[in-house]
């Protein structure tokens, strides 16, 4: 008997199933769609982390499953979203990295730079870092519809740093 499901058990690993690459794909597309749709009909205004993670691990199993497919290049895009609303910095730039390398013609290359910009604004408090990338977005991008808001911004984020230590120094 067990000779007999052992023998079931290699037939069955071996044969037949030609379209295993195709039904994985498709079953990590459809949970990726459900748990997308769960968050997105989300009311109650706060992160589910669950749904997050889940999301992400689905995310993950797709990019490294088909690397190279055109998609995986958005679910980077979506991932390194998740990550930094999640408030995990370091995961967000090396998505972002992963993507600007791997994908250096991706659509939204130009809001990968923001995001990451962003990510050193926002999340780990780099200001020079962060104008550098939004000075880097703007030397790449001089034409594009955020470029004055961006220069704007710079400039914003200098006066604040600058009425900051212009305030830290009255109090010394």
């Amino acid at each position: 008997m067990r000779i007999l499901i052992v023998v079931i058990l290699i037939l069955s690993s071996c044969g037949g199933n030609k379209n295993s690459s195709s039904d994985e794909k498709k079953v990590i597309l459809e949970n990726i769609k459900i748990i997308e749709e769960k968050i997105k009909n989300d009311t109650t205004g706060e992160i589910n982390k669950f749904y997050y993670y889940e999301l992400v691990k689905n995310y993950n199993r797709y990019i490294y499953s088909y690397p190279n497919d055109s998609l995986s290049a958005d679910l980077i895009f979506k991932s390194a979203n998740l990550h930094f609303t999640l408030n995990k910095p370091k995961e967000t730039l090396n998505l972002l990295t992963k993507l600007e390398k791997s994908f250096p013609n991706f659509k939204n290359i130009d809001m990968c730079l923001i995001l990451k910009a962003e990510t050193y604004l926002e999340l780990l408090n780099d200001t020079s870092k962060a104008i550098a990338i939004y000075k880097e977005f703007l030397n790449k991008f001089p034409q594009h519809p955020l470029a004055k808001d961006i220069k704007m911004y710079i400039e914003n984020i200098k006066n604040i740093n600058l009425n900051f230590l212009k305030a830290k120094n009255k109090s010394l």
